[in-house]
């Protein structure tokens, strides 16, 4: 936990998303207190997403980030809007003519959240 995922569309291959995890991981720490070593992010290609009526062109930068539950509403969304500022910085000039970027900070059940780590 934080348990992070990126998800972008293939016209969006230029993003540098190791530098985006990167600054996702300490975003993180900065508004809702984890740690940096419990931050995990995976990048998912997501092909080529249809978006509104389906015209070419267009593509989507998504971040989800799952927290154990007890964050405040308030820390969720200034996290949610660090990381939309830091998505769309990423990406730059490397965007496509339309690019929705989104960013959801949801709460993940301590209950049913189990983690090891094997060394």
């Amino acid at each position: 936990m934080p348990q992070i995922r990126i998800e972008r569309s293939s016209g969006l291959a230029s993003l540098d998303a190791r530098a985006l995890a990167l600054t996702i991981h300490h975003l993180t720490v900065e508004h809702v207190a984890a740690s940096v070593a419990a931050c995990k992010t995976r990048v998912v290609d997501i092909g080529s997403p249809v978006i509104g009526d389906g015209a070419s062109g267009r593509a989507m930068l998504h971040v989800e980030i799952g927290l154990l539950a007890g964050r405040t509403t308030e820390a969720k969304k200034a996290l949610a809007e660090a990381v939309l500022a830091a998505a769309v910085a990423t990406l730059g000039a490397g965007a496509a003519a339309e690019t929705h970027v989104s960013v959801e900070i949801r709460d993940m059940d301590a209950g049913s959240y189990q983690k090891t780590v094997l060394s």
